[in-house]
Protein backbone atom coordinates (compact mmCIF):
# COMPACT_ATOMS: atom_id res chain seq x y z
CA UNK A 1 0.00 0.00 0.00
CA UNK A 2 1.29 3.59 -0.41
CA UNK A 3 0.30 6.92 0.69
CA UNK A 4 1.40 10.02 1.67
CA UNK A 5 3.17 9.66 4.60
CA UNK A 6 1.37 13.03 5.98
CA UNK A 7 -2.20 14.05 5.87
CA UNK A 8 -5.07 12.46 4.73
CA UNK A 9 -4.40 9.47 2.27
CA UNK A 10 -3.68 10.65 -1.69
CA UNK A 11 -2.69 7.60 -3.83
CA UNK A 12 -3.22 3.31 -2.93
CA UNK A 13 -2.16 0.34 -4.97
CA UNK A 14 -3.89 -2.73 -3.45
CA UNK A 15 -3.08 -6.25 -4.14
CA UNK A 16 -5.88 -8.26 -2.58
CA UNK A 17 -6.89 -11.81 -1.94
CA UNK A 18 -10.75 -11.06 -1.40
CA UNK A 19 -13.06 -7.86 -0.76
CA UNK A 20 -11.78 -5.72 1.74
CA UNK A 21 -13.55 -3.17 3.60
CA UNK A 22 -12.93 0.45 2.21
CA UNK A 23 -14.86 2.12 4.47
CA UNK A 24 -11.44 3.92 6.50
CA UNK A 25 -10.15 5.39 2.72
CA UNK A 26 -13.32 7.58 2.42
CA UNK A 27 -11.12 10.38 1.64
CA UNK A 28 -8.98 8.82 -0.96
CA UNK A 29 -7.62 10.25 -4.35
CA UNK A 30 -6.61 7.60 -6.38
CA UNK A 31 -7.11 4.09 -6.27
CA UNK A 32 -5.41 1.26 -8.08
CA UNK A 33 -6.64 -2.21 -7.80
CA UNK A 34 -5.44 -3.74 -11.37
CA UNK A 35 -4.48 -7.44 -12.30
CA UNK A 36 -6.56 -8.61 -9.34
CA UNK A 37 -8.99 -10.75 -10.94
CA UNK A 38 -12.01 -8.80 -9.43
CA UNK A 39 -15.73 -9.56 -10.50
CA UNK A 40 -17.38 -7.11 -8.47
CA UNK A 41 -16.72 -3.58 -7.81
CA UNK A 42 -19.51 -2.85 -5.71
CA UNK A 43 -17.27 -3.04 -2.04
CA UNK A 44 -15.48 0.26 -3.78
CA UNK A 45 -19.13 2.16 -3.37
CA UNK A 46 -18.26 4.60 -0.22
CA UNK A 47 -15.15 5.90 -1.72
CA UNK A 48 -16.90 8.94 -3.16
CA UNK A 49 -13.68 11.35 -3.33
CA UNK A 50 -12.09 9.23 -5.97
CA UNK A 51 -10.65 11.17 -9.11
CA UNK A 52 -8.36 8.59 -10.72
CA UNK A 53 -9.50 4.48 -10.76
CA UNK A 54 -7.60 2.15 -11.76
CA UNK A 55 -9.43 -1.34 -12.16
CA UNK A 56 -7.69 -2.15 -15.26
CA UNK A 57 -7.02 -6.19 -16.16
CA UNK A 58 -9.71 -7.40 -14.19
CA UNK A 59 -12.71 -10.03 -14.83
CA UNK A 60 -15.58 -7.27 -14.97
CA UNK A 61 -16.76 -9.61 -18.48
CA UNK A 62 -20.01 -9.07 -19.99
CA UNK A 63 -21.96 -11.61 -16.75
CA UNK A 64 -20.45 -10.01 -14.13
CA UNK A 65 -21.09 -5.84 -15.84
CA UNK A 66 -23.90 -4.80 -13.71
CA UNK A 67 -21.00 -4.02 -10.95
CA UNK A 68 -20.56 -1.18 -13.58
CA UNK A 69 -23.65 0.55 -12.26
CA UNK A 70 -21.02 1.28 -8.63
CA UNK A 71 -19.46 3.43 -10.81
CA UNK A 72 -21.79 6.23 -10.74
CA UNK A 73 -21.02 6.74 -7.25
CA UNK A 74 -17.60 8.57 -8.13
CA UNK A 75 -18.99 11.48 -9.35
CA UNK A 76 -15.13 13.38 -8.69
CA UNK A 77 -13.58 10.57 -10.75
CA UNK A 78 -10.56 12.31 -13.25
CA UNK A 79 -9.33 9.79 -14.59
CA UNK A 80 -10.76 6.19 -15.30
CA UNK A 81 -9.14 3.01 -16.58
CA UNK A 82 -10.96 0.11 -17.24
CA UNK A 83 -8.57 -1.54 -19.67
CA UNK A 84 -8.63 -5.43 -20.30
CA UNK A 85 -11.61 -6.15 -18.88
CA UNK A 86 -13.47 -7.18 -21.96
CA UNK A 87 -17.12 -5.71 -20.92
CA UNK A 88 -18.58 -6.23 -24.08
CA UNK A 89 -21.76 -4.35 -25.23
CA UNK A 90 -23.40 -5.36 -22.23
CA UNK A 91 -20.36 -3.32 -20.54
CA UNK A 92 -21.03 -0.41 -22.78
CA UNK A 93 -24.50 -0.13 -22.05
CA UNK A 94 -24.01 -0.42 -18.14
CA UNK A 95 -21.08 1.97 -18.71
CA UNK A 96 -23.40 4.56 -20.49
CA UNK A 97 -25.75 4.40 -17.61
CA UNK A 98 -22.98 6.21 -15.53
CA UNK A 99 -21.46 8.69 -17.82
CA UNK A 100 -24.39 11.55 -16.70
CA UNK A 101 -22.71 11.19 -13.30
CA UNK A 102 -18.53 11.30 -14.31
CA UNK A 103 -19.30 15.01 -15.89
CA UNK A 104 -15.57 15.83 -15.03
CA UNK A 105 -14.50 12.84 -16.89
CA UNK A 106 -10.86 13.82 -18.50
CA UNK A 107 -9.20 10.36 -19.10
CA UNK A 108 -10.56 7.21 -20.03
CA UNK A 109 -9.07 4.10 -21.38
CA UNK A 110 -11.33 1.36 -22.30
CA UNK A 111 -9.11 -0.38 -24.48
CA UNK A 112 -8.63 -4.30 -24.96
CA UNK A 113 -12.99 -4.87 -24.11
CA UNK A 114 -14.04 -6.34 -27.05
CA UNK A 115 -16.57 -3.53 -27.43
CA UNK A 116 -16.83 -4.21 -31.49
CA UNK A 117 -19.76 -2.22 -33.66
CA UNK A 118 -22.63 -2.71 -31.18
CA UNK A 119 -21.19 -1.50 -27.75
CA UNK A 120 -19.16 1.55 -29.67
CA UNK A 121 -22.59 3.10 -30.55
CA UNK A 122 -23.71 2.51 -27.08
CA UNK A 123 -21.01 4.58 -26.32
CA UNK A 124 -20.87 7.52 -28.42
CA UNK A 125 -24.41 8.11 -27.09
CA UNK A 126 -23.50 9.65 -23.71
CA UNK A 127 -20.10 11.62 -25.12
CA UNK A 128 -22.55 14.74 -24.81
CA UNK A 129 -22.37 13.89 -21.14
CA UNK A 130 -18.53 14.01 -20.44
CA UNK A 131 -17.73 16.60 -23.25
CA UNK A 132 -15.21 17.72 -21.19
CA UNK A 133 -12.64 14.45 -22.03
CA UNK A 134 -9.11 15.43 -22.68
CA UNK A 135 -8.10 11.36 -23.20
CA UNK A 136 -9.65 8.56 -25.10
CA UNK A 137 -8.56 5.18 -25.77
CA UNK A 138 -10.31 2.44 -27.68
CA UNK A 139 -7.84 0.20 -28.97
CA UNK A 140 -7.82 -3.24 -29.35
CA UNK A 141 -11.63 -3.85 -29.62
CA UNK A 142 -12.23 -5.06 -33.13
CA UNK A 143 -13.98 -1.87 -34.38
CA UNK A 144 -14.37 -1.56 -38.14
CA UNK A 145 -15.81 0.70 -40.81
CA UNK A 146 -19.17 0.64 -39.07
CA UNK A 147 -17.69 1.66 -35.77
CA UNK A 148 -15.60 4.38 -37.41
CA UNK A 149 -18.43 5.85 -39.01
CA UNK A 150 -20.19 5.73 -35.69
CA UNK A 151 -17.56 7.36 -34.21
CA UNK A 152 -17.05 10.03 -36.60
CA UNK A 153 -20.49 10.80 -36.49
CA UNK A 154 -20.27 11.94 -32.57
CA UNK A 155 -16.25 13.00 -32.38
CA UNK A 156 -17.22 16.61 -32.67
CA UNK A 157 -19.05 16.35 -28.85
CA UNK A 158 -15.47 15.81 -27.54
CA UNK A 159 -13.89 18.80 -28.65
CA UNK A 160 -11.14 18.87 -25.81
CA UNK A 161 -9.82 15.85 -26.55
CA UNK A 162 -6.25 16.17 -26.94
CA UNK A 163 -5.39 12.21 -26.90
CA UNK A 164 -7.00 9.79 -28.97
CA UNK A 165 -5.62 5.79 -29.54
CA UNK A 166 -7.84 4.01 -31.96
CA UNK A 167 -4.98 0.99 -32.09
CA UNK A 168 -4.69 -2.27 -33.16
CA UNK A 169 -8.56 -2.55 -34.41
CA UNK A 170 -10.11 -3.38 -38.18
CA UNK A 171 -9.80 -0.09 -39.59
CA UNK A 172 -9.68 -0.15 -43.40
CA UNK A 173 -9.16 2.35 -46.24
CA UNK A 174 -12.61 1.98 -46.97
CA UNK A 175 -13.86 3.68 -43.67
CA UNK A 176 -10.89 6.40 -43.37
CA UNK A 177 -12.96 9.11 -45.43
CA UNK A 178 -15.83 9.31 -42.64
CA UNK A 179 -13.29 8.74 -39.99
CA UNK A 180 -11.20 11.66 -41.09
CA UNK A 181 -14.47 13.92 -41.59
CA UNK A 182 -14.78 13.07 -37.37
CA UNK A 183 -11.15 13.31 -36.46
CA UNK A 184 -10.60 16.97 -38.13
CA UNK A 185 -13.13 18.26 -35.88
CA UNK A 186 -10.43 18.01 -33.17
CA UNK A 187 -8.84 20.92 -33.29
CA UNK A 188 -6.84 20.58 -29.92
CA UNK A 189 -5.62 17.03 -31.18
CA UNK A 190 -2.10 16.41 -29.83
CA UNK A 191 -1.50 12.29 -29.80
CA UNK A 192 -3.21 9.60 -32.59
CA UNK A 193 -2.73 6.72 -32.45
CA UNK A 194 -3.48 4.08 -35.36
CA UNK A 195 -1.13 1.10 -34.97
CA UNK A 196 -1.82 -1.70 -36.37
CA UNK A 197 -4.85 -1.25 -38.29
CA UNK A 198 -5.38 -1.67 -41.82
CA UNK A 199 -5.24 1.76 -43.54
CA UNK A 200 -2.78 0.89 -46.77
CA UNK A 201 -1.89 3.48 -49.24
CA UNK A 202 -5.56 4.16 -50.24
CA UNK A 203 -6.33 4.98 -47.02
CA UNK A 204 -3.39 6.82 -46.52
CA UNK A 205 -4.64 9.42 -49.28
CA UNK A 206 -7.92 9.57 -47.40
CA UNK A 207 -6.38 10.78 -44.30
CA UNK A 208 -3.56 13.09 -45.96
CA UNK A 209 -5.51 16.28 -45.68
CA UNK A 210 -7.07 15.39 -42.39
CA UNK A 211 -3.71 15.32 -41.00
CA UNK A 212 -2.98 18.35 -43.11
CA UNK A 213 -5.29 20.10 -40.77
CA UNK A 214 -4.14 18.98 -37.35
CA UNK A 215 -2.19 21.66 -36.61
CA UNK A 216 -1.49 20.72 -32.80
CA UNK A 217 -0.65 17.19 -33.69
CA UNK A 218 2.62 16.36 -31.61
CA UNK A 219 2.62 12.63 -31.71
CA UNK A 220 1.47 10.54 -34.65
CA UNK A 221 1.64 6.46 -34.97
CA UNK A 222 0.89 4.82 -38.02
CA UNK A 223 2.99 1.62 -37.61
CA UNK A 224 2.00 -1.54 -38.90
CA UNK A 225 -0.57 0.01 -41.63
CA UNK A 226 0.99 -1.63 -44.97
CA UNK A 227 1.46 1.77 -46.06
CA UNK A 228 3.99 1.13 -49.07
CA UNK A 229 6.16 3.43 -50.50
CA UNK A 230 3.14 4.91 -52.73
CA UNK A 231 1.40 5.66 -49.02
CA UNK A 232 4.49 6.99 -47.36
CA UNK A 233 5.22 9.37 -50.00
CA UNK A 234 0.67 10.48 -49.30
CA UNK A 235 1.89 10.32 -45.64
CA UNK A 236 5.08 12.68 -46.27
CA UNK A 237 2.91 15.62 -48.05
CA UNK A 238 0.27 16.15 -44.73
CA UNK A 239 3.79 16.54 -43.05
CA UNK A 240 5.12 19.21 -44.23
CA UNK A 241 1.71 21.03 -42.19
CA UNK A 242 3.00 19.05 -38.65
CA UNK A 243 5.47 21.66 -37.47
CA UNK A 244 4.51 20.88 -33.82
CA UNK A 245 5.09 16.72 -34.66
CA UNK A 246 7.52 15.57 -31.78
CA UNK A 247 7.22 11.79 -32.23
CA UNK A 248 6.59 9.47 -35.46
CA UNK A 249 5.94 6.03 -35.70
CA UNK A 250 5.72 4.50 -39.22
CA UNK A 251 7.32 1.30 -38.17
CA UNK A 252 6.56 -1.98 -40.16
CA UNK A 253 4.87 -0.14 -43.13
CA UNK A 254 7.57 -1.74 -46.07
CA UNK A 255 8.39 1.60 -46.93
CA UNK A 256 11.59 0.80 -48.39
CA UNK A 257 13.87 3.84 -49.69
CA UNK A 258 11.32 5.23 -51.79
CA UNK A 259 9.26 5.86 -48.41
CA UNK A 260 11.90 6.87 -46.45
CA UNK A 261 13.10 9.85 -48.78
CA UNK A 262 9.59 10.76 -48.96
CA UNK A 263 9.10 11.25 -45.35
CA UNK A 264 12.50 13.49 -44.72
CA UNK A 265 11.45 15.53 -47.44
CA UNK A 266 8.12 15.85 -45.55
CA UNK A 267 9.68 16.48 -42.42
CA UNK A 268 11.78 19.00 -43.16
CA UNK A 269 9.69 21.47 -41.31
CA UNK A 270 9.55 18.90 -37.87
CA UNK A 271 12.41 21.25 -36.24
CA UNK A 272 10.61 19.95 -32.94
CA UNK A 273 11.21 16.30 -33.81
CA UNK A 274 12.28 14.33 -31.13
CA UNK A 275 11.87 10.80 -31.57
CA UNK A 276 11.65 8.97 -35.58
CA UNK A 277 10.65 5.37 -35.52
CA UNK A 278 11.45 3.26 -38.83
CA UNK A 279 11.94 -0.07 -37.72
CA UNK A 280 10.64 -2.87 -39.88
CA UNK A 281 10.44 -1.44 -43.27
CA UNK A 282 13.29 -2.26 -45.44
CA UNK A 283 15.30 0.31 -45.74
CA UNK A 284 18.65 0.32 -47.35
CA UNK A 285 21.51 2.69 -48.38
CA UNK A 286 19.57 5.16 -50.40
CA UNK A 287 16.91 5.66 -47.58
CA UNK A 288 19.70 5.68 -44.48
CA UNK A 289 21.67 8.66 -46.54
CA UNK A 290 18.56 10.68 -47.01
CA UNK A 291 18.32 10.82 -43.08
CA UNK A 292 21.97 11.74 -43.01
CA UNK A 293 21.10 14.50 -45.07
CA UNK A 294 18.18 15.35 -42.93
CA UNK A 295 19.95 15.39 -39.79
CA UNK A 296 20.31 19.00 -39.19
CA UNK A 297 16.34 19.57 -39.57
CA UNK A 298 16.10 17.76 -36.34
CA UNK A 299 17.73 19.98 -33.71
CA UNK A 300 15.78 18.60 -30.76
CA UNK A 301 16.15 14.31 -32.22
CA UNK A 302 17.05 12.38 -29.71
CA UNK A 303 16.17 8.93 -30.86
CA UNK A 304 16.09 7.64 -34.25
CA UNK A 305 15.43 3.99 -34.16
CA UNK A 306 15.89 1.84 -37.25
CA UNK A 307 16.11 -1.67 -36.37
CA UNK A 308 15.23 -4.73 -38.52
CA UNK A 309 15.99 -2.99 -42.02
CA UNK A 310 18.49 -3.88 -44.55
CA UNK A 311 21.27 -1.21 -43.45
CA UNK A 312 24.83 -2.33 -43.69
CA UNK A 313 26.85 -1.81 -41.14
CA UNK A 314 29.09 0.74 -42.47
CA UNK A 315 26.12 3.20 -43.63
CA UNK A 316 24.73 2.57 -40.25
CA UNK A 317 28.33 3.90 -38.89
CA UNK A 318 27.68 6.99 -41.27
CA UNK A 319 24.01 7.38 -40.11
CA UNK A 320 25.26 7.03 -36.07
CA UNK A 321 28.22 10.17 -36.90
CA UNK A 322 25.60 12.44 -38.72
CA UNK A 323 24.12 12.78 -35.73
CA UNK A 324 24.83 14.56 -32.29
CA UNK A 325 26.10 12.19 -29.56
CA UNK A 326 23.31 13.08 -27.40
CA UNK A 327 20.83 11.11 -29.89
CA UNK A 328 20.09 8.13 -29.78
CA UNK A 329 20.70 5.27 -32.86
CA UNK A 330 18.28 2.17 -32.46
CA UNK A 331 19.84 -0.32 -34.77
Amino acid sequence: MRAKAAGKPVGVKLKLKGVVDCSFLTSLHALDVSSNNLRDLCWLSSLHSLRVLNISDNSITDNKSLSLVTLRNFTSLLDLNLSKNHIGATGSRLLLETLPFMRDLRKLDLSHNDIEHEGLACLVAGFSWISGLESLSLGSNSLGCDAAEELAAHLHKLSRLTELDLSDNELTSDCCDSFARGVTSLRELRALGLRGNKIESEGASKLSACFSAMRLLRDLDVSRNALQPSGASLLAESLAHLVTLTRLDVSANSIRDEGAVALCHGLTCASRLDRLTLDDNEIARAGALELVSSAHLWPRLRCLSLRGNEICSPVLQTVASSFPEYVKIIE
